[in-house]
Parts: structure tokens; C-alpha cells; sequence
């Protein structure tokens, strides 16, 4: 049986650091050299530290709930979000939502914050909407955002539940 978190071997002495629960961990015996891939996330031996790995669902709405973001439209403002998302080194695992409001499925980074993230994807996306001329008039994002972690044992539940939105762009 192998530990449910990660460990990974350091450079320097060869030893494993589990960073679930040490004293239980059958993979820290003598001479022992596994790892555990956590997300489809391999660490090398080089990428120690910092490893971060915060999920966070984001939920935000147009101003007033109004329904803007009708099909074509919510697939290319999710796909620019998306771009801009990669862009900017933030981590947008999937992104989804219905004609009013957008979810996304977010990995914060080591030197990220919430509020950041959703400043810099609020802000450009509807930058970007009307300097592109997408809609009748202008479009506005709800200035509050709803956040919350999500637990590694239920990030497919997450994914799942943002894909099961009126179009899956996931």
C-alpha cells in the first residue's frame, strides 16, 4: 500500500519527505526511492519547493444577472478566459457556466491570491468583450465573486458538476 499524499525523493540525500503523514508512510522504508503523482503533477527532484497546490472553485455573474453570455458568446468569452488565464501562469483547470454566470475550476499558484486571479479574469474578459464589440451594449461583470476550496477527493465531482453547465467548454 502506497501514501494517498506526496512524497518525493530529495536531491542532496536521497531521502523521501512525506508530506501526508510521515510516521505511517510505507513508502519512506529503507532504500526506498517512490514517488506519488498527485493531478497528473510528477515533481522533479529540482521542483521541491515551493509545491502548492490549492484548488478553488470560482463562481462569478454579469451585473444585475443579466442573461448576456448566450452560447457562442459564453464559448468565446470562456475560451478568452481561458487564453488569458495561460497567459498570465494561472493555472485554469476548466471553465463553464450558463447565459448569467461563469464557473471556474482554479489552481492557485505559490505567489497567487484570489482576489488577484478574479481581478485579472473579470477585468480583461469584459475588457475585452466590449473593445470587441461582442454584445448590444456594455458588458459588465457582478463586482462580488463567490470562492471556495476544493478538496483533492473532490475535484472530479467539481469538474463534473462545471462541465454539467449549458455548454461544457472543459
Amino acid at each position: 500500500m502506497s501514501c494517498q499524499a506526496f512524497c518525493v525523493e530529495q536531491k542532496h540525500d536521497s531521502r523521501l519527505i512525506c508530506l501526508h503523514n510521515p510516521s505511517s508512510c510505507p513508502d519512506l522504508q529503507a532504500g526506498s526511492t517512490a514517488t506519488h503523482n498527485i493531478g497528473g503533477f510528477q515533481p522533479s527532484v529540482e521542483a521541491v519547493m515551493p509545491y502548492v497546490r490549492i484548488w478553488v472553485h470560482f463562481v462569478w455573474s454579469t451585473k444585475n444577472r443579466y442573461p448576456y453570455l448566450l452560447d457562442e458568446l459564453r464559448q468565446k468569452v470562456c475560451r478568452h478566459i481561458a487564453e488569458n488565464a495561460s497567459s498570465k501562469n494561472i493555472y485554469l483547470d476548466c471553465i463553464n457556466g450558463s447565459a448569467d454566470h461563469l464557473h471556474a475550476l482554479i489552481s492557485l499558484g505559490s505567489d497567487q491570491t484570489i482576489a488577484k486571479i478574479v481581478q485579472l479574469l473579470k477585468g480583461e474578459s469584459s475588457h475585452w468583450v466590449n473593445k470587441e464589440n461582442l454584445g448590444r451594449f456594455k458588458f459588465e461583470w457582478q463586482d462580488d465573486y463567490y470562492a471556495d476550496s476544493v478538496s483533492w477527493s473532490a475535484l472530479n465531482s467539481v469538474r463534473q458538476y462545471i462541465a454539467n453547465q449549458e455548454e461544457d467548454v472543459c
